[in-house]
């Protein structure tokens, strides 16, 4: 995407990870900010004030600091507008049009911009203006109500931003496809409840061909039987994704249980679908009295699809993570020398980069500007007057 610009006026996760994604695939990405700046800022600061939550979805992008309240500052976004490939924002719906910054008015500046709205329940019905955030996202999707054991539990991640975000980007890509074939620019919008929703395809169109509830997943998978699930061991956690028939018997040995092999309830893969709970319990007794090294290793070997659960720390040192680079050593201006996620995007011809920090608020408003046109003497009334910071 280089030589594409952004303009990206989204707060928090939604609108920064879709920028964030279109900035390390190449693309020139201006952060307007409030002169406060995103509120994302105030989130996780670590010592030294970097937020471990705005940094990551934010690093490589350049940051202008605007008064948006005032028409002097609305107007910097309309004029940096006429220049620029992709307008991004992530507020609720109406909010941009009272603004002045609606698709409208900036296609009025720029017939060819796409203008990409992230949204929490899409722009149609009686709740489109509601705040969502990414476990309200959970749970009215349904995710929280399948995920857990006796409770509906949200995941530990926040997953609604960003699968919001992730198909936002798609389809600003899409709509920059479609732009380069026939000059038309276009609005996008993704809102996170659908793409909680898109995520759950499999589920879902289970519950919607069938009409049957499903159970919450507990260990497992609700339409997965037969020992796929996470099972504790003596020093960890195991997750296993089934026992191909084949396999069945030695891995039985495996862990000590022979006399399930011949037990009727198991004794061919029918049995063990219909019987999958009591033989859950069954496995995870004998698991949880073995240490890890005794089964992960002897399980692969026969076959079966299964690892060890790891925590963060023993992802960061996963030699499997190191070899493809989804994390990397850089030196952080504020930092220091530290680590950070790296792009999964791996392209044969254009390598990406991974930008090392984000920016300061409004550290590159001057420069900002001054390619939008305005004059030195303008910069310094604008900055003197509030409108910019």
């Amino acid at each position: 995407m280089r030589g594409y610009r952004v303009l990206d006026l989204s707060v928090f996760a939604q609108g920064g990870v879709a920028g964030g994604l279109l900035r390390e695939l190449g693309a020139d990405v201006i952060k307007v900010e409030r002169p406060s700046g995103d509120p994302g800022r105030r989130l996780s600061v670590l010592p030294g004030g970097v937020s471990s939550f705005f940094e990551p979805m934010n690093r490589g992008k350049r940051s202008i600091a605007l008064d948006l309240a005032r028409d002097e500052g609305r107007e910097v976004v309309l004029r940096l507008a006429e220049q620029t490939d992709v307008f991004l924002q992530n507020a609720r719906p109406g909010v941009m049009e009272r603004l002045g910054l609606g698709y409208e008015a900036l296609r009025e500046r720029n017939p060819a911009i796409i203008y990409a709205h992230g949204t929490g329940y899409g722009l149609d019905g009686p709740e489109a203006g509601a705040a969502v955030v990414d476990i309200v996202g959970q749970a009215r999707a349904g995710l929280a109500s399948v995920t857990g054991d006796a409770a509906p539990t949200p995941a530990g991640a926040i997953l609604s931003d960003h699968l919001g975000a992730v198909y936002l980007a798609v389809g600003v890509l899409g709509a920059l496809v479609h732009r380069e074939r026939t000059g038309e620019g276009q609005m996008v919008e993704c809102s996170m409840l659908g793409a909680m929703i898109a995520a759950q395809q499999w589920e879902f169109s289970h519950y919607l061909f069938t009409d049957e509830s499903p159970r919450r997943s507990g260990r497992g998978r609700q339409l997965f039987f037969s020992l796929w699930g996470i099972f504790e061991m003596q020093d960890g956690f195991l997750a296993l994704a089934g026992v191909p028939e084949p396999a069945w018997a030695a891995f039985a040995a495996l862990i000590g249980a022979t006399d399930l092999i011949d037990d009727p309830r198991f004794v061919d893969q029918m049995g063990r679908r219909e019987h999958s709970d009591e033989l859950a319990e069954e496995v995870a007794r004998r698991l949880r009295a073995l240490p890890m090294s005794d089964v992960l290793q002897e399980a692969l070997v026969l076959g079966v699809r299964c690892t060890a659960v790891q925590d963060y720390r023993a992802l960061a040192a996963d030699p499997q993570v190191a070899a493809n680079a989804y994390v990397r050593h850089v030196d952080h201006p504020t930092l220091g020398p530290t680590r950070v996620t790296g792009n999964p995007i791996r392209y044969g011809t254009t390598p990406l980069d991974v930008p090392v920090a984000a920016p300061g608020l409004g550290a590159d408003t001057d420069a900002t500007l001054a390619e939008a046109g305005y004059a030195p003497e303008e910069r310094a009334r604008l900055r003197a007057d509030g409108i910019v910071g």
